[in-house]
């Protein structure tokens, strides 16, 4: 082996290395590119609040991101700290005409393929019964990435 090579392939492992010591820095770099075609690998800052009414719990998610948002689910805390997951249900009182397993299945997946754009708000609502003694502080959002959002209980 020549010596231009021998250095090209060292050159290359100390720039692999790098970038593998460095991983936070290499992401920073290819985020920008990744959002020109949408495939952001993060969404946020979300703001979320939660209001209580009668039956159910009022729950508005504003996307205040520069890049479009994608849910996974609405967590809870029950009283010894494990973790519960109510419907979440697009339109309020929908809960009355979805009962059984399936229509619960659908309305999760619908919930997981709304895509919240840069700006925008949607309101989900969550059956309080379903809660049972659980408050609005004790619930969060769970985006597509695996990040948690607290939401903030408003008083009605």
């Amino acid at each position: 082996m020549d010596p231009i090579t021998i250095f090209i392939i060292i050159v290359g492992v100390l720039f692999t290395s790098f970038l593998f010591f460095v991983e936070d820095a290499f992401e920073k770099l290819i985020e920008h590119v990744l959002s020109l075609f949408g495939l952001r690998s993060h969404c946020g800052p979300l703001h979320v609040t939660a209001k209580e009414g009668n039956e159910s719990v009022e729950i508005t998610i504003q996307n205040e991101g520069s890049s479009p948002a994608k849910f996974a689910t609405i967590q809870a805390k029950d009283t010894s700290g494990n973790p519960f997951y109510p419907i979440p249900y697009l339109q309020d009182r929908q809960w009355k005409d979805s009962s059984g397993e399936k229509a619960q299945s659908q309305l999760r997946k619908n919930f997981v393929k709304e895509k919240l754009s840069s700006g925008a708000s949607l309101t989900v609502y969550v059956n309080k019964a379903e809660l049972g003694e659980i408050k609005a502080n004790d619930l969060y959002l769970m985006d597509a990435h695996g990040k948690v959002w607290p939401i903030i209980s408003q008083q009605s």
